[in-house]
């Protein structure tokens, strides 16, 4: 999958105490998993960033991978309304490198 990075002005509409599953789904999409809690669901959306580079030198070969995601964990109530939700915005620093 291409990465996409998450829309920032589609978070700030994330209201806690009014944004429904409905809306959150609308705006985010489906999300990667769903938690089921003893008082509500964990939305949690994940995207990946990975970044390689290779050095082939006859026998011998040296490389460096890296890979950052950025990832939004969203709580709702029972009744499918948002209580308060984390953002972890990280895979802008995945790069390439030397891999020594």
């Amino acid at each position: 999958m291409d990465y996409y990075p998450f829309d920032a002005s589609k978070l700030a509409k994330l209201t806690p105490g009014k944004s429904t599953v409905a809306q959150v789904t609308e705006m985010l999409g489906a999300p990667s998993n769903i938690v089921k809690l003893s008082n509500g669901n964990a939305y949690i959306y994940r995207r990946s960033l990975s970044k390689g580079t290779g050095i082939w030198l006859l026998i011998v070969s040296f490389g460096n991978y890296d890979k950052h995601y950025d990832q939004i964990v969203i709580f709702f109530d029972k009744k499918n309304i948002l209580t308060h939700y984390g953002v972890t915005l990280d895979a802008h620093k995945a790069a390439y490198g030397l891999p020594f």
